[in-house]
């Protein structure tokens, strides 16, 4: 006999230090991009969601392709590493995908802004009253 335990995904906060952890070839923003793009994805009606195994291998997927960002071709190009089944891959079409990505952009500034910039020191565009402190931590101006 087996025991079965199911466990819910983790959160976007969660999900973003195990991705950090087990695919440190990602950048910061990559990484970011990734975990909430994944979240979002998780929230349409799939035969299976992505797992968080599902997510570390679609990062080092990006990462062995050299993507330093998320886009709609990457994602309709690569959409078989984080989705098991045919079904699912086609549910996600042109625009859904660009809907998934510009909230997935959208929730990743607002963590920066919301205080977890030390885990997103990189591209995406910030306010300008944005501004380093003198002990090297971000803060509103």
């Amino acid at each position: 006999r087996c025991l079965y335990q199911w466990v819910g995904y983790p959160d976007a906060e969660r999900e973003l230090m195990i991705v950090r952890r087990k695919c440190p070839g990602a950048s910061a923003a990559l990484a970011r991009e990734i975990v909430e793009f994944t979240q979002r994805l998780r929230t349409l009606d799939l035969f299976k969601s992505p797992g968080v195994a599902e997510t570390l291998d679609w990062a080092d997927a990006l990462v062995a392709l050299d993507r330093a960002s998320l886009d709609g071709d990457t994602v309709a190009n690569t959409a078989g590493v984080l989705l098991k089944y045919q079904d699912d891959v086609g549910r996600l079409t042109p625009a859904v995908t660009e809907r998934l990505l510009d909230e997935a952009r959208v929730a990743a500034r607002s963590a920066c802004s919301a205080g977890s910039f030390a885990r997103c020191s990189w591209r995406l565009p910030l306010p300008v009253s944005w501004r380093p402190s003198s002990r090297g931590t971000h803060r509103p101006g």
